[in-house]
């Protein structure tokens, strides 16, 4: 397991992509909708006062040119207040902290195509 990286790397000369847009969403014991990243998913749901765990999934595709070329790094802009990271069902990073960005390394977790 990584922990998540301490300082903020940045390359702009790098690949990268995005992943915002629409992610399976769903409250612990509740159905799975889509929700839009970013964004508060109390926008989408009734329940404004649950206490508990959202889980968010989506998946992404890796290039195979980019597979065990360098790190591989992903970034959440803001979590809030506890994130467990998984990919490929492993988990891969915690991180605790009020809406705080916070980058992940995941290269050794990925493989060409979908992930």
């Amino acid at each position: 397991m990584s922990d998540p990286i301490p300082a903020f790397l940045e390359n702009e000369q790098a690949p990268w992509l995005s992943l915002n847009g629409d992610w399976r969403f769903s409250l612990v014991g509740g159905a799975t909708q889509q929700v839009p990243v970013p964004s508060a998913w109390e926008v989408y749901t009734r329940d404004k006062t649950l206490e508990g765990s959202a889980i968010y999934r989506c998946t992404f595709k890796v290039p195979a040119s980019r597979v065990d070329r360098g790190r591989l790094i992903l970034e959440f802009g803001a979590a809030s207040y506890w994130a467990l990271v998984r990919v490929n069902s492993v988990q891969v990073a915690v991180h605790q902290g009020m809406w705080a960005p916070f980058q992940v390394e995941i290269g050794r977790w990925v493989h060409a195509g979908e992930n």
